[in-house]
């Protein structure tokens, strides 16, 4: 069984409610992005067009339309472009098959 250190997660919890009062309304820009994307390359393009701090919703917005999707909907150029594509892919089907 996978062991958890409480005192970590409460460290965690405290800097993401510190962040989100940093970045006001980042979280709700990056949902925005989820739900309004045509697809997944027009959903991460347009994240992108947007500007700012477009690296991180980019990748959320694109993990979670692979999610939502499928991982055929990622363009096999950027699979191909991506360093360790493969170790990446075989750890997230080995997450998507843990259970809790």
């Amino acid at each position: 069984m996978l062991e958890i250190d409480e005192t970590l997660v409460m460290q965690d919890c405290n800097n993401i409610a510190i962040l989100a009062r940093n970045l006001p309304e980042s979280f709700q820009s990056t949902l925005h992005g989820v739900v309004t994307a045509a697809g997944y390359v027009a959903g991460i393009r347009s994240t992108i067009k947007v500007g700012g701090c477009n690296a991180s919703r980019s990748g959320f917005i694109g993990a979670c339309l692979a999610a939502k999707d499928g991982l055929d909907t990622i363009p096999e150029s950027w699979k191909l472009k991506t360093k360790r594509f493969p170790e990446v892919y075989d750890l997230a089907t080995k997450l998507v098959k843990l259970t809790v």
